[in-house]
């Protein structure tokens, strides 16, 4: 099952190129250094997120229309950008059920 949420990105213009990264469906942030690791950075937080909830339990996806960027978490750092990003839940899941587990 394939699920897209509304995502900001906020631009810091710092020498790591970070972006700040709020997803509004979650209330939840995380960041990245440059925008394909912001990328991914709000798709892992998507993933582990949906990961402990049943399917049922899912957040309803705002429309992208809907999200203004000015009323992200980190407005005020800088230019923001509202984008979706999508992730496979189903496969999502069976990666971290497959994750080697070390024991000593």
């Amino acid at each position: 099952m394939t699920i897209a949420y509304p995502v900001i990105f906020t631009q810091t213009n710092d020498e790591k190129d970070t972006y700040l990264v709020y997803i509004p469906d979650m209330d939840g942030a995380t960041e990245g250094y440059g925008l394909a690791d912001a990328i991914h950075m709000a798709r892992e937080y998507i993933g582990c997120t949906l990961y402990s909830k049943e399917e049922k339990d899912y957040p309803v996806p705002s429309k992208l229309t809907d999200i203004d960027p000015a009323s992200g978490e980190f407005h005020d750092a800088g230019k923001s950008i509202v984008s979706a990003v999508d992730i496979d839940v189903t496969e999502y899941c069976k990666r971290l059920d497959n994750a080697p587990v070390r024991r000593n």
